[in-house]
């Protein structure tokens, strides 16, 4: 909280700190380091575009990885070209949950259902068992050029 980071945020730092609240996941006196970025945003700057669509793995594990990853779908939307996005992370049995949002020209509930998912247009999802993220990677691409090739 007493380290602005990044520095060219200083003057709105000052500003939230005079008339606002700053708040921290991070003890005083601790700076920017990358593995304090917020889980998040770790999740959004590992995804990779395939056919206009984001896919990223969130590999940490934590107890709300299932709301960070759909946070960080909804994000990825944010980024110029992409058209949906898809996050998928591994459980602690032994599967994979995807989390997938679209801005509306791809139904994401179509795509998902070929993976045992289900949803609406914009926003699905869908569990894997026993799979590993290597495993489910392969399945979610043959899935998306299937979606692409019949869409």
């Amino acid at each position: 909280l007493d380290v602005c980071f990044p520095t060219s945020n200083e003057a709105i730092y000052k500003m939230i700190q005079q008339f606002g609240l700053l708040v921290s996941e991070y003890p005083f006196g601790e700076g920017g380091k990358p593995m304090n970025f917020p889980k998040r945003n770790r999740i959004i700057s590992g995804a990779k575009k395939y056919r206009n669509c984001a896919i990223a793995v969130a590999d940490e594990e934590c107890a709300d990885i299932r709301m960070i990853s759909a946070q960080a779908a909804d994000e990825l939307l944010n980024i110029r070209g992409i058209t949906a996005s898809v996050v998928f992370y591994p459980t602690p049995a032994g599967g994979v949950d995807f989390s997938a949002r679209s801005i509306g020209t791809v139904n994401v509930q179509v795509l998902l259902e070929s993976l045992g998912g289900g949803g609406n247009m914009s926003a699905a999802g869908a569990q894997m068992k026993d799979i590993s993220p290597d495993e489910a990677k392969v399945q979610l691409f043959a899935a998306i050029d299937e979606y692409f090739e019949t869409e």
